[in-house]
């Protein structure tokens, strides 16, 4: 679903911000995220004032009636009283690149009247190196199965760190999450699982959330399902395959950084270190801060582009912002109000356009709501 967020007032933000040539959102998509926008969004837009869209989003993130998310029955694992964390978090915060093993897996996202399901085979040599190759993509009910196949293994990275629920921080992770072992063995590809419900604390009802089938042994994610609240499945992942042990990574490819980066230090301002403003949003959906900040480098060939790029996490999920360096001063940017777009697909929102000249991409496992809160507080 998208729509468009048009006449922003400039009056209710400072500084100007940019105005380069920089890949279309599309291109930052294809970096970023490994589900094809033109097969599984059903977009339609419809124009609405950027400024009452975001006193809405504000009301929504500051609404005092939620009741939380509904916890199913069975041992809480989180949060605990206890100093010590259960050590089945930080195996499977590690387990994907410490593990040597080849999987074949199948995926489904279901976004729109037609689900979109494909396989895909990956390998870790357990020495933090991971491999990638899309299987087979014959069930697409709708697009070009070639496309989706290539585009699968172009943005193979966004597939296995940003599609697929990880922990990425432990400590973070065990902050801001709740998890009940459900009490349930289910076997994947013949591997003995439990099955871990995880919430977000500081959700609300509506939240989705993630039941995950861990290998209690290795802390690898055998299977997942993405519930909304009621009750909906709005993606999943199951093995279908699995072999333990030193891969065969004949024709898969590595998994690999796509953007040249330049690391930036989280803990001083970021406009010094690149000699401009930057984004700095002060509004952050519950539970997250900036872990990491870069000046990327975009080249296709055809266009190049330098951006900078933020990524903000609360352990388990993860906020990417991304926005051009300025160009034009404050009283110039004044006469270009711009407009964003919200797209949605499955829990995923993406946010895209042009505000007071400055282009932005902002996208997340997290509410409209929430980012749009989170995009006006940046100016």
């Amino acid at each position: 679903m998208a729509r468009i967020r048009s006449d922003f007032s400039p009056a209710r933000f400072c500084p100007a911000r940019l105005q380069v040539p920089w890949p279309r959102p599309a291109q930052l998509f294809d970096l970023m995220f490994s589900n094809v926008r033109q097969t599984v969004l059903t977009a339609h837009a419809v124009k609405v004032t950027i400024a009452t869209a975001l006193l809405a989003a504000v009301a929504a993130c500051s609404d005092g009636t939620s009741t939380g998310p509904i916890v199913p029955e069975g041992k809480v694992l989180l949060p605990t009283s206890s100093t010590s964390v259960q050590p089945i978090f930080q195996q499977m915060k590690d387990a994907m690149f410490a593990v040597p093993f080849a999987a074949q897996r199948e995926i489904q996202i279901n976004s729109g009247p037609n689900p979109t399901q494909f396989r895909e085979n990956i390998a870790s040599d357990g020495q933090g190196n991971l491999f990638y190759r899309s299987g087979d993509v014959s069930s697409l009910h709708h697009g070009d199965p070639d496309m989706m196949e290539i585009l699968l293994n172009l943005r193979r990275r966004q597939s296995l760190l940003y599609r697929d629920p990880v922990i990425s921080d432990v400590d973070l992770f065990t902050a801001n999450y709740r998890v009940v072992d459900m009490g349930t063995n289910p076997v994947v590809a013949g591997v003995p699982c439990g099955r871990l419900h995880i919430s977000r604390l500081a959700g609300d009802e509506r939240d989705p959330h993630f039941e995950l089938s861990v290998d209690p042994v290795t802390g690898m994610t055998m299977a997942w399902d993405e519930v909304d609240f009621q009750g909906t499945v709005l993606g999943s992942m199951e093995v279908l395959d699995f072999t333990a042990g030193a891969p065969d990574t004949t024709g898969l490819l590595p998994v690999t950084e796509q953007l040249t980066k330049d690391a930036l230090k989280i803990w001083k301002p970021l406009g010094v270190q690149v000699d401009h403003p930057v984004l700095a949003p002060t509004l952050l959906p519950p539970g997250f801060q900036l872990v990491t900040a870069s000046r990327s480098f975009y080249d296709d060939g055809v266009e190049t582009a330098e951006f900078i790029r933020q990524e903000f996490s609360d352990g388990f999920e993860t906020v990417v912002l991304m926005h051009k360096a300025p160009t034009l001063t404050t009283l110039e940017a004044r006469f270009h109000p711009g407009s964003v777009q919200v797209e949605t697909m499955s829990s995923w929102t993406f946010v895209t356009g042009e505000i007071l000249t400055c282009e932005v991409i902002l996208a997340g496992r997290v509410s409209e709501a929430r980012l749009l809160s989170m995009l006006a507080s940046s100016f």
